[in-house]
């Protein structure tokens, strides 16, 4: 089973809105030191099912595959928030100095309280 790494999703979010326009975004662009790209894959799926990304699903039987990456007004949102260093990492020190489960509506709530 796969776990949802929050430090990966923010990577992805954030070169999702720096890539260069000039070319289509898909997730073999995506690469973060040796993490498998089952795991790259697997994070960019939850960004589009969650309304951060959207994207052209090109999945199949070997696993998930996204082209034409775009990041949508709720991740660049979303992104705001914790796109400064300081700020994610306060959130979650918040997040875990408060024994609060990471998820994406647990994020918003620390960035309120922080803010």
């Amino acid at each position: 089973m796969l776990r949802i790494n929050y430090d990966l999703l923010r990577e992805i979010l954030l070169d999702v809105a720096d890539h260069d326009m000039s070319y289509d975004l898909a997730c073999n662009n995506l690469v973060y030191d040796d993490l498998p790209r089952t795991l790259i894959n697997y994070h960019v799926h939850i960004l589009v099912n969650e309304g951060y990304l959207k994207a052209i699903n090109s999945c199949s039987k070997d696993g998930y595959d996204y082209l034409c990456i775009e990041l949508t007004m709720k991740g660049q949102a979303f992104l705001e928030k914790i796109e400064n260093n300081n700020v994610w990492n306060q959130i979650k020190t918040y997040l875990s100095n408060n024994a609060v489960s990471i998820s994406f509506t647990a994020i918003e709530l620390a960035f309120k309280s922080i803010s």
